[in-house]
């Protein structure tokens, strides 16, 4: 499994790669790779000189999901890839949020035994800058300077807050 970076800044989109070669002799072959919570799914793609695969995915835009592909029977020994696109949604997303997952093989063997194969995890963390900036400002009292900077008639200052 290959992401593009590893430090992705919020509402950047980038994909992660899966690169498969399944064992000679494995049949009713499953694999997934669970997306975290934190990552909105954008697509995916996959080739695979392996005949046509049954593809299960989350919807676009969900956030978090499985996405698998699954073989009844395949050539011996054959490979391929896919590829994932993600994002840490913008504006949601605080700093040094991380997204951890890996991606697992099923084959069934020529025994008959099904075997879990997975990938060292891969973690991808968000950088966001705050959009943010709040300015207050008095309103409607006269500037008159010293310790007390402003007068209005009835004691009371009313702020305006901006952002």
């Amino acid at each position: 499994k290959v992401a593009s970076d590893t430090v992705i800044a919020t509402g950047q989109t980038f994909p992660y790669t899966i690169y498969f070669s399944c064992p000679a002799g494995a049949t009713s072959v499953v694999i997934s790779d669970l997306i975290p919570a934190s990552l909105e799914f954008l697509g995916a793609s996959y080739t695979s000189p392996c005949g046509t695969p049954t593809v299960s995915s989350p919807a676009i835009s969900a956030m978090g999901g499985t996405y698998s592909l699954s073989w009844a029977s395949m050539p011996s020994g054959c490979s391929g890839s896919f590829t994932i696109t993600v994002r840490f949604p913008n504006g949601v997303t605080c700093p040094g949020i991380s997204a951890r997952n890996r991606v697992c093989l099923q084959p069934k063997t020529t025994t008959g035994a099904n075997v879990d194969l997975y990938t060292p995890f891969t973690t991808t963390t968000a950088t966001a800058v705050n959009p943010w900036h709040i300015g207050k400002w008095v309103t409607g009292a006269a500037y008159q300077g010293g310790n007390c900077p402003y007068a209005t008639a009835d004691s009371v200052i009313t702020y305006q807050v901006c952002m």
